[in-house]
């Protein structure tokens, strides 16, 4: 996951976060009604989904 700056371009990646094996489509959705974007990701390799909830200002 990469972060924008705003102009059109990413910021390095801060936080490696493995989303299994080939991942296939991502979604945002607010998992736990905190008020904060979580992920959620498809994997094709493994049949398989990954979660990310985030706990505080960018990071998951």
């Amino acid at each position: 996951m990469l972060l924008g700056n705003g102009d059109g371009t990413l910021l390095e990646a801060l936080f490696p976060y493995d989303a299994g094996a080939n991942p296939a489509g991502t979604t945002a959705i607010d998992l736990n009604n905190d008020g904060k974007l979580d992920t959620v990701n498809t994997n094709g390799g493994s049949n398989a989904i990954s979660v990310l909830v985030r706990q505080r200002q960018l990071n998951f």
